[in-house]
């Protein structure tokens, strides 16, 4: 894959510099993220921007050139992600455990600070 730097640019600025599968973001990672070809080219997949995806090794390591996964329950085939055509809410269950304030700046906004609270997003 030979990109120019103005597609990366796009696709990383598309992506919010996250990861477009998991949504791990890239300014906290030791890795740089590496841009993924949705479709695989193994599989017909092309260098368009709409098959282009921004992903964190692990992710990327784990998809390799795979389109379809196992569920290991019912051992039935389903699509992997697709950023581009399926809605994240559709594949993930987002769990925030706890949602803390952000420390008041000074002691006058004391009263509008929520307590602390678990939440399922």
């Amino acid at each position: 894959m030979t990109l120019n730097a103005t597609a990366k640019q796009h696709i990383r600025q598309r992506a919010k510099g996250l990861c477009e599968y998991c949504h791990s973001p890239e300014k906290i990672s030791t890795a740089r993220f590496s841009i993924d070809p949705i479709l695989p080219r193994s599989l017909g997949g092309t260098d368009d921007l709409d098959n282009l995806a921004l992903a964190c090794s692990r992710c990327n390591q784990r998809r390799y050139n795979f389109i379809v996964g196992i569920d290991p329950k019912t051992l039935a085939l389903h699509s992997l992600f697709h950023p581009r055509q399926q809605h994240r809410s559709d594949h993930f269950i987002q769990i925030t455990l706890f949602r803390q304030p952000m420390a008041p700046a000074s002691s006058a906004l004391l009263p509008r600070v929520a307590p602390p609270a678990i939440a399922w997003i």
